[in-house]
Formats: C-alpha cells, structure tokens, sequence
C-alpha cells in the first residue's frame, strides 16, 4: 500500500474528512499502530464553516476544492492518504491527483460497498443513510445495482445531521435520526433491513441507530465503514517503534465538541 520509504523512518498517514466525523478512524488506526514507526495526522479538509463541500453549489466546485487539498498534503509530508469521507470518497475519482496516483489513497467508499454486497439476503431491504450530497452522486446506489438490479434500495439523505452531531447537539441528533429511520423503514418493502451508514459522522450513533429500527421491531444489521476502513490500514507492515497522532484543522473545533466525540469514542 505504501509506495516509498517514510520520511526520518517514519510513515506518515494522513486521515482526511470534510469534517469531524474520521477522527474515529485516525484514533483507531493510532491504537492499532502505536507500537510502530508511524505519524498518524487527522487532517479536517472543511475550509470554513460557511464554505463548507454541501454548500459548493457544482460538483466541479467540490472537485476542484478537493484537488487543493489533496495538493496540499506535501505540506504534511503524506506518504498514505485515507479518505475517511463518503462525500470525498464520492468525487476523488474526478480530481486530477487521483490521476496522477502519486502515492496510495483508501477511500471509505469501496469498503461500504463490498460489506453491503456480502451482507445481502433475500427478503431484505437496504437502506442508505448519508448526507443530501452523498446520496445524490448514488455511488453506492449504481454499484450495489449493477449486482442485484432487483434489490429494494432506499436511499435517505440527512440533511443537518452532520451538522447536530458536529455541533455535539445530542437531542437534535437523536430527534434527526428518528426523522430519518422512521422515514426508511416507512418506505421498506420488507421487515428486514442491511443499513449502511455513509457518513463517518454517524458512527457515533450506530447503536441509537440499531435501537429505533429495535423499537419498530425491524431486523436490522447496521454496516459502519469506519472500522472496516481503520482495520484494512491497521494491516500496513510497518517497523516497530513509538506512533505519534497529531490534528490538523482550517476550522477552529470547539473543545466541548472535542470532549463529546472522545467519551463517544471510548465508550465500549
């Protein structure tokens, strides 16, 4: 995966979301490499709170945003970059640095869609949650189609949950997420459900998740990439020493937010 020998003897691994929501990913890839040679930096690629990627009106505007930051990653000395996005995963194959295939880049969004395809059964609804964006390119959508073209697909977009659970506004993210299941589980064809979450931010409500579908007496199995995606890295072969973790932000995050997302991170 990693194409050249890291700087100092050092691996720097970059971890990079349009937000907050891969700081599980960089904290669970550090753990799994902390006795290895490796600098894990979560980088937030938001620019500003009010230029964020959902308010960029064209695809061509996100794309060419992306590419600066993807171009900016020398100033961090990447040697692997992990895409911890699912609206990034969406457009990196439209930037020109994935043309150029200077080092190794992970995208989430391959995980999400090989897990959903080994996870389907008959008489199962598949239900989607991601941002309005994510859902709107149907990446996951058009590949899970071209294998089950008869697959019951309900695509939900959450508007405003990144947002909640970014902001640490737990009641307005549990109200959003009932909003959201309850609107899925209305439109389901069967009383089964393969749920995939394609938003790193909602991992840290995959079990609130689990519990609405429980309480509307659906059986649910809740995909995360999160995990599938921190574990593939975990795999690098790296020599032994001490790991280091650093953060990287354009936008100042609120330390209360900071303590919300760590206790959600720990918890067992």
């Amino acid at each position: 995966m990693l194409k050249k020998n890291g700087r100092n003897g050092h691996y720097t691994i970059v971890v990079l979301d349009s937000g907050i929501g891969g700081i599980s990913i960089a904290v669970k890839i550090y753990e799994s490499l902390n006795n290895k040679k490796a600098k894990i930096i979560f980088f937030n690629a938001l620019h500003s709170y009010k230029k964020s990627y959902g308010n960029l009106k064209t695809k061509k505007e996100r794309v060419i945003l992306f590419d600066k930051v993807l171009k900016s990653r020398s100033s961090l000395g990447a040697d692997f970059i992990v895409i911890a996005c699912n609206t990034l995963s969406s457009i990196y194959p439209y930037t020109t640095f994935n043309k150029k295939q200077e080092i190794g880049v992970l995208p989430i969004s391959g995980f999400a869609i090989s897990e959903i395809i080994k996870n389907i059964n008959k008489d199962t609804s598949l239900i989607i949650f991601g941002t309005p964006i994510t859902i709107r390119e149907k990446t996951y959508e058009i590949s899970v189609k071209k294998r089950f073209p008869r697959l019951d697909i309900i695509p939900i977009p959450c508007k405003d949950l990144v947002r909640a659970i970014g902001t640490a506004n737990n009641n307005k993210s549990k109200k959003l997420i009932r909003k959201y299941v309850n609107e899925g589980i209305k439109r389901a064809k069967y009383k089964k459900a393969l749920v995939s979450l394609n938003c790193t931010h909602f991992d840290y409500y995959k079990d609130y998740f689990k519990k609405i579908f429980d309480q509307n007496n659906i059986k649910s199995k809740i995909i995360s990439p999160n995990e599938i995606q921190a574990k593939k890295v975990s795999k690098i072969k790296l020599p032994l020493g001490n790991a280091s973790f650093e953060m990287v932000s354009r936008v100042k995050i609120n330390d209360v937010i900071m303590d919300d997302l760590i206790n959600k991170i720990t918890m067992p």
